[in-house]
């Protein structure tokens, strides 16, 4: 008798691909692209799938559609604030209090804009982005100029203590 004949089979650890279920295999791809206003709940998104990964909380995306709006939204609102909020022109991860102001700003900007009246929070991130592109066509038409200004003046942390 050999000593590979006691030894335990190995098994996978963690999660492998066939354990989960059909709706959660493509959302493990799509990391949402709003999660600190959705953490800060200054908006709400019926897409938004709540996990835990090794010890941290994360936020995926139930549909590739939605997504997608999702990414293209944030690129165009980032492109546009970039020198408001000073940050570099390639492509690069942003500061935590930074994208909390992008994210936030750029979702009620927007709910303003279409609601036509001061919106303090977005009950729906998707429904939103989608009532947008029926108005206004494309992310290109949208006027950005009062979205950034909405960005900049953003408080997210309240007023300050004396």
């Amino acid at each position: 008798m050999d000593e590979s004949s006691f030894r335990r089979p190995e098994r996978p650890r963690g999660r492998t691909g066939d354990d989960r279920g059909p709706d959660e295999k493509g959302a493990a791809q799509r990391r949402c692209c709003f999660p600190d206003a959705l953490g800060a709940r200054v908006a709400g998104c019926t897409m938004a799938v709540k996990a835990r990964r090794q010890y941290r909380r994360a936020v995926y995306c139930a549909d590739s559609r939605a997504h997608g709006t999702c990414v293209k939204w944030l690129e165009q609102v980032r492109n546009a604030a970039r020198f408001s909020l000073g940050t570099p022109r390639t492509p690069s991860a942003l500061p935590r209090r930074t994208a909390a102001r992008l994210q936030c700003g750029g979702l009620l900007g927007l709910g303003e804009l279409i609601e036509k009246q001061p919106v303090t929070r977005v009950q729906d991130v998707s429904v939103l982005l989608r009532q947008a592109l029926t108005r206004y066509g494309s992310f290109d038409r949208v006027p950005l100029q009062a979205l950034v200004k909405k960005i900049h003046d953003l408080d997210i942390d309240g007023p300050k203590k004396p």
